[in-house]
């Protein structure tokens, strides 16, 4: 600069990257009839750093029930090894606010950081987005870019209790159980007290037509029965039934697995020919004719009858 002043500026970052940390200054200098000089200041300086993102902000599961747990992780780093308060932010994706959820302090080179969430409930359903921060100790800070998934309603699974492979005898007062236990997959949990107009079991008439169900809820247990004595609206043989849960606001609309189960019922055969004083001639033939009915009464066919 002259008048005996010297300046030197040179860049953190090209053509060499410094890392983070102290950095000496040793300086020579030298002139004609001069005795050369040199000159280490210790601890001249420190290059600090901000806190970067290694990775992309992830959720998993992306989308998933709100009775799911929500695991949200990225990596990061600050070279200076300052301590990094790294935060979890949400919204409901057309909100406006975004609301704290936590935060953990780390600190070093390419730390994984992993929050997780599971007390979502199910006024959540819907789209939701995040981002993570990251702030060290010298207020320097990173965002994560906004990130969007999805809270849907929780999956549901029936557990066979009674009513599988079972016999039902239709002419009479008898009848069976069929019973489901309702669960709730996502928070491992029975599916108690549902209401009837949310469930229903359904029982096939032919072995194939389903008929249109009986409105069935849960008990406190969380099981599902219908206690059923076959009209003649139900054809004898092998028939199927199944539960399910429909229409309501926490769980997805699922049917159970077909059960099966076999409905007997009585032959009845009624005489029509000849009658109680039919006179036939010797060497001649005799019609015998009549009809098998059950107890509906309905004509049955394909009955073998000697």
């Amino acid at each position: 600069e002259g008048s005996g002043f010297y300046n030197c500026t040179f860049n953190t970052t090209n053509p060499l990257v410094l890392a983070a940390g102290w950095y000496n200054i040793t300086t020579y200098s030298n002139k004609t009839y001069y005795n050369n000089y040199t000159i280490v200041n210790t601890s001249a300086f420190f290059i600090e750093t901000k806190p970067v993102f290694e990775t992309t902000a992830n959720v998993t599961p992306s989308t998933g029930g709100w009775g799911e747990t929500f695991s949200f992780t990225v990596n990061v780093t600050d070279e200076d090894f300052d301590n990094i308060n790294v935060s979890l932010w949400e919204k409901n994706s057309s909100s406006p606010n975004w609301n704290f959820v936590s935060n953990v302090i780390v600190k070093g080179i390419n730390i994984t950081v992993n929050f997780t969430k599971s007390n979502y409930v199910s006024a959540d359903i819907g789209l939701k987005t995040f981002f993570i921060n990251a702030t060290d100790t010298r207020l320097y800070n990173a965002s994560t870019a906004p990130v969007n998934y999805t809270i849907e309603k929780d999956d549901v699974e029936f557990v066979l209790t009674e009513g599988n492979n079972t016999r039902i005898y239709r002419n009479s007062i008898e009848a069976k159980n069929f019973t489901l236990l309702a669960r709730d997959k996502d928070r491992d949990k029975i599916i108690g007290s549902l209401s009837s107009t949310f469930g229903k079991v359904w029982v096939t008439t032919d072995g194939t037509t389903v008929d249109a169900g009986t409105a069935k809820g849960t008990n406190s247990t969380g099981h599902m029965r219908l206690e059923f004595d076959p009209t003649c609206s139900y054809g004898v043989g092998v028939q199927t039934w199944f539960g399910g849960i429909f229409s309501h606001g926490d769980f997805k609309d699922t049917n159970s697995t077909n059960m099966t189960f076999n409905i007997t019922s009585d032959l009845y055969v009624n005489i029509t020919q000849p009658g109680n004083s039919y006179v036939n001639v010797k060497g001649e033939n005799i019609l015998f004719r009549g009809s098998v009915n059950d107890e509906c009464p309905s004509l049955v066919s394909a009955a073998t009858v000697f």
